[in-house]
C-alpha cells in the first residue's frame, strides 16, 4: 500500500486530527479522570515552533508525528525538538508508516537547525523497538503524580 508523508500544520488538518485524536486518546490515555480537551488555539499560537508530519493513504489522514522546537536554555545555540504526540491508525500499523514518519521528521527537523530530537512513549504502549531501530537511545525516565 502506498502512503504519502508530508509536512502540514494543525490548522490545515485540524478537523481530521480532531477525529483521530479521540481514537488516540481512547487508546493511550492513562489519566481516565482527565477528558480530552485540546486547545487548538495554542497550537496555532505555537505554529512557528511546531512541526507536524502527516501520513495520508488515498488522501485520508492515517497518522502523524508532532514536535515542539526550542532553543535549549542551558546550552546556547543548541536547538532541540521534543515529540508532542504521534499516532498511526491501528489498521495501518505494521506497514512502515511509523518509521517513515519519524525518518521524514528527522529531515524536516534537521532543516530547522534542530540538533537533538527527544521521543517518548507510554509504559503500557511501549514503542521502544521502533524508536531504538531509528538510532535513539534510552536516556531518561519520566514520572507523573496528580497533586491537585
Amino acid at each position: 500500500m502506498a502512503f504519502d508523508i508530508s509536512v502540514s500544520t494543525i490548522a490545515e488538518c485540524k478537523d481530521e486530527l480532531e477525529v483521530l485524536a479521540k481514537q488516540h486518546h481512547a487508546e493511550v490515555n492513562v489519566f481516565y479522570d482527565v477528558p480530552l480537551d485540546i486547545d487548538w488555539r495554542k497550537y496555532e499560537i505555537a505554529s512557528k515552533s511546531y512541526r507536524l508530519i502527516i501520513c495520508r493513504v488515498d488522501g485520508k489522514l492515517v497518522g502523524w508525528a508532532g514536535f515542539f522546537l526550542a532553543d535549549h536554555i542551558r546550552h546556547i545555540g543548541y536547538r532541540i525538538a521534543k515529540e508532542d504526540w504521534y499516532y498511526v491508525m491501528p489498521e495501518f500499523r505494521g506497514m512502515g508508516i511509523g518509521k517513515a514518519l519519524f525518518k521524514y521528521a528527522e529531515n524536516v527537523l534537521r532543516d530547522a537547525d534542530v540538533r537533538r530530537v527527544m521521543i517518548s512513549c507510554k509504559v503500557d504502549h511501549d514503542h521502544t523497538g521502533l524508536i531504538e531501530s531509528l538510532g535513539y537511545i534510552h536516556y531518561e525516565k519520566n514520572f507523573t503524580k496528580v497533586i491537585a
